[in-house]
C-alpha cells in the first residue's frame, strides 16, 4: 500500500500506527501479516483472493488516500522447462497458448554458437501461482516443471557478488587479477569473492558463486 502520488500526503508507514491499522481493520480483519517498507509503503500479507480484492477495491485507509496494489514478484512462481517442440515457437506464442495453465511470461534461453544466437529448447516460465506446478502440457506433450533457480547478482564493476554495477560505489576492478584499473598487464589469476589464486572472478566454476 502506498500514499497516492502528486497528493500532498505522507508515506502511510509515517502515519499514527494505531489509525492506520483502524483504516486496515475497516476494510478486512483477516490479514497474516503488515511489514513497513524502507519507502515507507505496507506490504499486507491475506490468506486468500476474496480478502485481496476487498483491499485492492480500497482507496482510503481510515482517511488517507491512498493506492493498493498487487506486489509484482510475490504473487507469482518461476519454474524451467525443456523440450525442442518450443525451439522454433516464438516466446510471444508460448505465452498466449499457455495463458490458460495460469503463464504470465516465458523467457526462452539461448546460446552462442558462433555469431549465432539460437535457442536451446529450454525457457524460464513464471506463472501466475504460489506453488509451482510438477507439469506442463505443450500441446500432446507433458514436461515436467524443475526448480528456477535465478543466477546470484553480480557487479561488473568490482566483480563482487550481491549487487549490481548501477548500486556499486567500490573501485573497477579487472577481471583477470582483481587489482585495480587502468593497470599493466596480468601476472596472476585471483578471485574477489573467494579470495584465491587458483581461478578468476569470472569463472563459471567459482565455489563461492554456486554457494550464492
Amino acid at each position: 500500500i502506498s500514499s497516492i502520488p502528486n497528493i500532498e500526503v505522507a508515506p502511510l508507514a509515517s502515519y499514527n500506527v494505531f489509525q492506520v491499522e483502524r483504516g486496515l481493520d475497516f476494510i478486512s480483519r483477516n490479514r497474516l501479516d503488515v511489514t513497513e517498507m524502507r519507502s515507507g509503503d505496507l506490504l499486507i500479507k491475506v490468506p486468500d483472493n476474496k480478502v485481496a480484492d476487498q483491499y485492492l477495491n480500497a482507496n482510503y485507509i481510515d482517511c488517507i488516500p491512498v493506492k493498493i496494489t498487487l506486489h509484482k514478484t510475490l504473487n507469482t512462481i518461476q519454474g524451467r522447462i525443456f523440450s525442442r517442440k518450443i525451439i522454433n515457437i516464438t516466446q510471444e506464442d508460448l505465452q498466449q497458448s499457455l495463458k490458460s495453465q495460469k503463464v504470465v511470461d516465458v523467457r526462452k534461453i539461448t546460446k552462442l554458437d558462433g555469431k549465432e544466437i539460437v535457442a536451446t529448447g529450454a525457457a524460464i516460465i513464471t506463472f501466475d501461482l504460489i506453488y509451482r506446478p510438477e507439469t506442463l502440457k505443450l500441446g500432446w506433450e507433458t514436461v515436467p516443471v524443475e526448480e528456477y533457480i535465478p543466477n546470484p547478482m553480480k557487479c561488473h564493476n568490482c566483480l563482487k557478488l550481491g549487487h549490481t554495477k548501477k548500486r556499486c560505489r567500490n573501485v573497477e576492478i579487472f577481471k583477470e587479477c582483481g587489482t585495480p584499473t587502468p593497470h599493466e598487464p596480468c601476472t596472476r589469476k585471483y578471485c574477489v569473492n573467494c579470495q584465491l589464486e587458483s581461478h578468476t572472478s569470472n569463472d563459471a566454476s567459482c565455489p563461492t558463486f554456486w554457494k550464492h
